[in-house]
């Protein structure tokens, strides 16, 4: 099984897995569109977490969103391999981990380079097709749709719950796909990072040194992960199927 990961799996992956590679998805956007009242926020004072969209859903709150989508657009993340052997474990672990209007889809996820190792020097096919995304769809009862920037930071800026703060979630998400590669932030991420460190101005430093709430460790292996060749990933991919 290949989940995708685009919000807080990115750079919290607290479950058994084979290997991560970074992917992006066609045709989607991250919005941080969706309460969250049982990790980074409480039902009394909701966080904001992200959600994924794709053109047709996103369609209709269009004239609403300062950021464009189109079905040309891409969303980086990262496609974890979950080992056959700890699949019905892990399965139940994220069910309940995205319980708050959460539910499974399928995407195919693109990286050009290993692509090109896999598929007779075509990089424009997926490495993997079908894989497993968890998105809260707009009629779910948390989605709060298109809000403004500074509305958004506000909300975050304030939240906390079981999980910690809100405020780590979107610096380790931004910190964590930075490592995969500067240009892997899409506008709406960057305008919520620089609203936020705005806000802190200094008086939350540590946590801007550390990452958010990432494990140096992480990203250290995420950065091995970027650093591999091609070739030794596309073999790590073949290899496990």
């Amino acid at each position: 099984m290949i989940v995708f990961g685009y919000g807080s799996l990115v750079w919290k992956i607290d479950f058994p897995y084979t290997y991560f590679v970074p992917v992006y998805c066609k045709g989607f956007a991250r919005r941080f569109w969706q309460d969250s009242t049982d990790h980074r926020g409480t039902v009394e004072s909701p966080g904001r977490v992200v959600s994924l969209f794709s053109y047709e859903d996103w369609l209709p709150y269009s004239n609403s969103d300062p950021f464009t989508l189109t079905k040309d657009s891409i969303c980086w993340g990262i496609a974890i391999k979950i080992p056959d052997s700890e699949l019905e474990k892990v399965k139940a672990h994220l069910d309940f981990r995205e319980k708050n209007g959460y539910t499974t889809y399928t995407v195919d996820l693109f990286n050009p380079a290993i692509s090109e190792k896999l598929h007779n020097n075509s990089d424009n096919l997926p490495i993997f097709k079908n894989a497993t995304v968890y998105v809260a769809n707009s009629d779910n009862p948390s989605f709060v749709g298109p809000k403004p920037t500074n509305e958004i930071v506000d909300t975050i800026a304030k939240a906390r719950g079981p999980s910690g703060k809100n405020i780590d979630y979107l610096l380790g998400l931004c910190n964590a796909l930075r490592v995969i590669s500067p240009d892997c932030l899409d506008d709406h991420l960057i305008a919520l990072e620089s609203k936020i460190k705005e806000v802190l101005n200094g008086q939350e430093t540590e946590q801007l040194n550390n990452f958010g709430s990432v494990k140096k460790e992480f990203l250290d292996e995420l950065k091995n992960v970027v650093e591999t060749p091609s070739d030794d990933l596309a073999k790590l991919i073949l290899g496990n199927f």
